[in-house]
């Protein structure tokens, strides 16, 4: 499978997150995006907490076909960090293709 990866606070969570993985799921031809609310953002603070924002990203995804919501950083104690999420996913699902989205917001802090 190819599979996106679109990760972010989602605090909360809006339609531009859901028209841009849609523009991605169609644009890259991605079989499925994996929508990762972050469990603790080492680098922003969130104003609702971990259960409250990987509930509003289930509502987002509800209905939205090739949307999956997915826990792996709300599920995770502590500080998480993209490089063990993805190694995470890559050895879960060794045969898909995987591509990461990122948002002009996140890219001014890709450095850290």
């Amino acid at each position: 499978m190819r599979v996106g990866i679109l990760g972010g606070a989602f605090d909360p969570i809006h339609l531009g997150h859901v028209a841009a993985a849609r523009a991605a799921l169609e644009g890259l031809e991605l079989d499925e995006v994996l929508t990762l609310p972050a469990g603790d953002p080492p680098y922003k603070r969130c104003r609702a907490g971990r259960e409250d924002r990987m509930r509003m990203v289930e509502l987002a995804c509800a209905g939205v076909e090739g949307l999956v919501p997915c826990d792996m950083e709300v599920a995770r104690p502590g500080d998480t960090y993209t490089v063990d999420t993805l190694r995470a996913l890559k050895a879960r699902r060794p045969g898909d293709q995987w591509v990461y989205l990122l948002g002009a917001d996140a890219l001014d802090s890709l450095d850290k």
